[in-house]
């Protein structure tokens, strides 16, 4: 017996299927696509192909503000593909991933798309708790990409939108670094105007980037930063700047 994954179908072969402490990671490749999904807890979190969309924009999206960085922290592993995306960026010479869940981590070797950066020695890949890595490390960052799930259907991560994760985050961000989160467009109305005040009030410069329909990109920083007038390369055609620069008191 295995627990159900939502984007599975009978037939599809499964790669990879472990129940842990931390979460149930499955993988498997779609029969009618040939994309690989990974699931945790039975949710859909990342894949291959036309399924990966938001972590191909996520990893890439830096590009249209700064094109130096040297150093990037991924929060959350998944099934790898955002971390594969940043690797093509020869500037960036550490990229540290943390990933709580060991399962997933196992998982996401059986996805061709990690297994091709995993031995990149750029990559340290650190299986922890981001609050604890975050609050005890030394280290700081140019980007800090944050790809925790917020889906309805996603449990658990909710800390991940809160001023006290904001904080640690913030400290761990080199002089003119960018922080970067994914926020599902369908969440409650409440509960996104509650992500967006908190995440305005945590950041004395930011942007709100809309990829229509289904996602939002928050950008963050203490510093000053400018956006071109149009997102270059193809990598993030279709994004909206729905918010300019805000003010600190969190009014958009």
């Amino acid at each position: 017996f295995q627990f159900p994954s939502d984007t599975y179908s009978r037939g599809d072969p499964v790669l990879f299927y472990e129940e842990g402490a931390e979460a149930t990671t499955r993988v498997f490749r779609k029969q009618s696509t040939g994309d690989f999904h990974m699931s945790v807890d039975g949710v859909f979190i990342g894949g291959t192909g036309d399924s990966a969309p938001t972590e191909i924009v996520l990893a890439n999206l830096h590009r249209a503000i700064r094109t130096d960085p040297r150093s990037a922290l991924v929060v959350g592993l998944g099934s790898g593909v955002l971390v594969a995306e940043m690797a093509q960026y020869e500037e960036l010479s550490r990229i540290e991933v943390l990933e709580i869940a060991p399962s997933v981590a196992r998982g996401a070797s059986k996805i061709p798309r990690w297994q091709d950066v995993s031995s990149d020695h750029r990559i340290r890949l650190i299986v922890d708790d981001a609050y604890r890595h975050l609050r005890l490390s030394e280290s700081n960052y140019d980007l800090i990409i944050s790809d925790g799930k917020s889906r309805p259907t996603a449990r658990g991560n909710g800390l991940f939108f809160s001023s006290d994760y904001y904080e640690l985050v913030r400290n761990r961000l080199s002089p003119g670094g960018l922080f970067f989160q994914w926020v599902a467009a369908n969440l409650a109305e409440e509960d996104l105007q509650t992500v967006l005040r908190t995440f305005s009030a945590s950041f004395a410069y930011g942007v709100i980037w809309w990829l229509p329909n289904t996602d939002l990109f928050l950008i963050g920083s203490d510093d000053p930063f400018e956006i071109p007038g149009s997102p270059p390369g193809p990598t993030i055609h279709g994004l909206s700047r729905c918010a300019g620069r805000y003010a600190v008191d969190g009014e958009a």
